[in-house]
């Protein structure tokens, strides 16, 4: 079985990064169930034909093109391979570096061969389609679910006895040895983290038992505030009822993760996959308010002509390779390419009229803006529907 990883942002720093003589990208939708899968192969198998005509009208060598693509045909015979896709594919190829890696999201069909990867498409998608954590908080079974860009599949992390329930918790309960908690930390023992109980029950007035309630809910956000920093997350997803979501509030370390509400159900009331799929949504408007937000700036930006700001994309290019862009916005045009050849020592950029089947590999200039861009720190975005100009970038001088 041929080696696939999933693309995820770590990956995509490291294939920009790379520039060779002769970078080949493939790029496929996938069918990921159904009859029709067996379309993927025949897809693939039109692509390498198409890689190959694209390598011999530059100029390359059967030995040449043999070494970059005989490595990808007993993909063909793979069926296995074929029936355990996600929504795209993208193929990596050079020289020195080869890759195949899932993608969470469709992808047109393409074949580019660039000094560089082409890698416009995927940028976007990838610094919107953030990691998600969801905590799942009830008295009883609160939970963690984490997807990795993939509604599909999510993984639960439950916290250690006794904060798996309120009711464990409260049989070792004690609230006076229970403060010295919150200047320890969670250290992922129970005896570390939990004092001894004496017998005392749930019973008492409603301050008492709220009293109760926070002292649990501390030493649960204790667990999740540790949790969600060692797996990177800076942000997680609260599913609660409204008396739980109040007090989990009046309990968080201030200065620590972002919680944002989702919904105020009970978190059995969906399951897991549900979760996920609505903060993939709120994720996506939120992002979709960001390119609203740039644009805006942008303007008014252009309209007082003040700010730093490009719109002209081969001034782009010189300002991403300057480190200078902040956001840029790109039309969500796959296909709709910009040929040249730039020179990083002197800024030069050469334009092409015709594409490298004919001049050889260059450069596909709104690719190597969006690669330049994403490796200095900026944002990549689309650009609205039906939005002018073009091309725009907010720059940081």
């Amino acid at each position: 079985m041929t080696e696939i990883s999933l693309l995820n942002t770590d990956i995509l720093k490291e294939l920009a990064a790379f520039e060779a003589p002769l970078c080949l990208t493939l790029t496929m939708p996938c069918i990921k169930s159904g009859d029709q899968q067996q379309q993927n192969a025949i897809r693939f198998k039109n692509l390498l034909q198409d890689a190959t005509k694209k390598l011999e009208k530059i100029g390359c060598q059967q030995h040449q093109i043999d070494d970059l693509l005989s490595p990808l045909e007993p993909l063909l015979d793979e069926a296995d391979f074929w029936t355990h896709l996600q929504s795209g594919l993208i193929v990596c190829v050079s020289e020195d570096k080869q890759g195949l890696y899932h993608l969470p999201f469709s992808i047109d069909e393409n074949v580019i061969v660039d000094r560089h990867f082409y890698l416009r498409p995927v940028i976007p998608r990838l610094q919107q389609d953030s990691k998600v954590a969801v905590l799942l908080l009830s008295m009883n079974n609160p939970a963690l679910i984490f997807s990795d860009r993939s509604s599909e599949h999510y993984e639960t992390q439950v916290p250690p006895e006794p904060l798996s329930s309120f009711d464990d918790f409260m049989k070792t309960y004690d609230m006076e040895e229970s403060l010295q908690f919150r200047s320890q930390g969670y250290g992922g023992g129970v005896n570390a983290t939990t004092p001894g109980y004496h017998g005392q029950g749930v019973a008492g007035d409603d301050a008492t038992k709220n009293a109760h309630l926070k002292e649990y809910l501390k030493q649960l956000e204790n667990w999740v505030d540790d949790t969600l920093q060692q797996r990177h997350f800076k942000e997680v997803f609260l599913v609660a009822g409204p008396q739980l979501e109040g007090l989990y509030k009046t309990v968080m370390r201030s200065g620590g993760l972002q919680l944002h509400k989702l919904d105020q159900k009970n978190p059995s009331s969906e399951k897991p996959e549900i979760w996920i799929e609505n903060v993939r949504q709120q994720l996506k408007e939120r992002f979709e308010q960001e390119s609203e937000r740039a644009l805006a700036t942008y303007q008014r930006l252009k309209r007082k002509h003040e700010g730093s700001i490009e719109d002209n994309l081969p001034d782009i290019v010189r300002a991403a390779h300057s480190q200078r862009i902040e956001t840029l916005m790109l039309p969500d045009k796959s296909q709709d390419y910009y040929w040249g050849r730039f020179d990083p020592d002197t800024s030069k950029i050469q334009e092409q009229e015709q594409d490298e089947s004919v001049t050889g590999p260059g450069d596909e200039l709104v690719n190597l803006a969006a690669i330049k861009t994403l490796l200095n720190g900026g944002r990549v975005i689309p650009m609205p529907e039906g939005a002018s100009p073009d091309y725009a970038a907010l720059c940081r001088w």
